[in-house]
């Protein structure tokens, strides 16, 4: 399960950005200062449980860190969700 996870942290940095650039290229500077604020946000934290309850309280490692997990996987289709979104409101609007 590991590997999954760190799979969905790896499409995570590599999609996010993606979504900021498009969100710049339309001027929309707000949503992409937005995006960038949340998501270096939760990045911190993410890693800070991560990385210290990993070595030094196993317990809390297991529980922050599939706790994480799932709030990652919540921002990863929110994320997709408002590209698509907004992907299809400059489209097609």
């Amino acid at each position: 399960m590991l590997s999954t996870e760190s799979q969905l942290i790896q499409q995570l940095h590599d999609f996010i950005p993606k979504v900021i650039e498009k969100f710049a290229q339309r001027k929309n500077r707000r949503v992409a200062f937005l995006f960038k604020w949340a998501l270096s946000f939760s990045y911190y934290y993410y890693y800070y449980y991560y990385y210290h309850y990993y070595y030094h309280h196993h317990y809390y490692y297991y529980r922050y860190y599939y706790y994480y997990y799932y709030y990652y996987r919540y921002y990863y289709y929110y994320y997709h969700y408002y590209y698509y979104y907004y992907y299809y409101y400059y489209h097609y609007c």
